[in-house]
């Protein structure tokens, strides 16, 4: 196996994100220098421009962006210093830098302490930890909801040895005999694709086994910034990649038919701006299936509100009304392609069961009438239905039969 052993944390980023990139807007770090002069580390900077807005960056462990970051200043290990607070760690300690040490490659992480009070005035407290930025966007890495949610986790002893020594590589083991506490380091199998990721703490290592895998919700912004934010030079083909992760994910969803015909027909834009015509009309043709099952739906749902109401103004003896919902689940139907005699028949009989229902047996006996008749013009693929209406006619004489004694 080759293992690519202490990865730098923006390789293994670009590694585990393809090369696909999310960050904050170059304008956004030349508005923050002009104005504030906001200058920032070279790796703090790469990791806002690159996978600042994705989900790395949206773990319990953050780091801000330009506009959040805040120059002030704290004691520092007893003394009043300018620092930059750049972010949280694990939900609940800020994180900073020293402002003297923005040039340096790999500046030391800040870590914040109970306030000093003295009066109303309030000095805020920071220690150096035993991070560095690099360190921290590690931690990042090995803790951001993508990676936790798909991660396989080796946490006993025997376990982790026995992985750690199907690699034969002795780098890597030489990693886990170390003493220092809480190190983190990212590995990378190239023929397995794989992500290793070793938590060394003094007492226990614990080894995280992960693949790429983009959050649905990345994919869409992705797919957001290429196709709509950057419309006049949208790289369509990058756009319609990116789209097909995102079908792949919605087709084994249910429930999301709006959202996948909107993914079709957009996939269908892509190809036809890319001349691949063959390819577009298939993908309209998807969406078009979509939207056509979408309207049969609500239209079914429509038909039978407007029976619903027709068979209400009946009861409550308002003719014309009734006629006229009628006539409206009339017209619904034969929008839907539904004016053949099985269809029509079979609308008319679910009118004349409400009207048994509601025992008006003289408008069900003619409404029953009205289907035989229907049924009777395709007698070949309606005989079950006949029969059953001719049924059902009969229990509504007897039934006004029985009412009119």
């Amino acid at each position: 196996m080759t293992i690519k052993i202490n990865l730098d944390p923006l390789d293994a980023l670009r590694i585990f994100y393809e090369d696909e990139t999310l960050g904050v807007w170059n304008g956004d770090f030349i508005k923050n220098e002009k104005q504030r002069r906001l200058r920032l580390p070279s790796i703090l900077h790469d990791f806002l421009a690159k996978y600042g807005y994705l989900n790395v960056n949206h773990g319990n462990s953050q780091l801000w962006i330009p506009d959040k970051i805040d120059q002030t200043q704290a004691k520092v290990d007893g003394k009043l210093q300018d620092i930059l607070i750049i972010g949280k760690l694990r939900g609940d300690r800020l994180a900073a830098i020293l402002t003297s040490e923005v040039d340096q490659a790999n500046p030391t992480l800040l870590l914040d302490e109970l306030p000093e009070e003295n009066g109303d005035d309030i000095t805020l407290v920071f220690n150096k930890s035993t991070l560095d930025l690099r360190g921290f966007l590690i931690l990042m890495f090995l803790e951001s909801p993508t990676v936790y949610d798909t991660t396989e986790v080796y946490n006993q002893p025997n376990d982790v040895d026995e992985l750690i020594q199907s690699y034969h590589n002795y780098q890597l083991s030489d990693l886990t005999k170390n003493s220092a506490p809480s190190k983190h380091y990212i590995c990378y199998d190239d023929e397995a694709k794989e992500f290793l990721g070793l938590i060394i703490l003094q007492d226990q290592t614990i080894v995280l086994k992960f693949k790429s895998c983009f959050a649905i919700r990345e994919l869409e912004n992705i797919f957001t910034k290429e196709f709509y934010e950057n419309a006049s030079n949208c790289n369509y083909q990058h756009a319609l990649d990116i789209l097909l992760r995102i079908i792949n994910h919605l087709e084994n969803v249910e429930g999301v038919a709006p959202e996948l015909g909107e993914k079709y027909k957009l996939a269908g834009r892509c190809c036809w701006m890319l001349k691949q015509w063959n390819e577009a009309e298939n993908w309209y043709k998807k969406a078009e299936r979509v939207y056509k099952d979408m309207m049969a739906e609500t239209l079914e749902e429509v038909s039978g509100f407007y029976e619903t109401l027709g068979v209400f103004y009946f009861d409550k003896e308002d003719i014309n009304k009734s006629q006229a919902a009628y006539q409206e689940v009339d017209r619904i139907s034969e929008f839907m392609g539904g004016s053949n005699p099985y269809r029509k028949g079979q609308r008319i009989l679910r009118q004349a069961m409400f009207m048994a229902d509601a025992k008006r047996y003289q408008k069900a006996i003619d409404l029953y009438d009205q289907a035989l008749a229907m049924f009777q013009q395709d007698p070949k693929d309606c005989k079950y239905d006949i029969a059953r209406c001719q049924q059902l006619r009969g229990e509504a004489r007897k039934a006004l039969k029985a009412k009119t004694k």
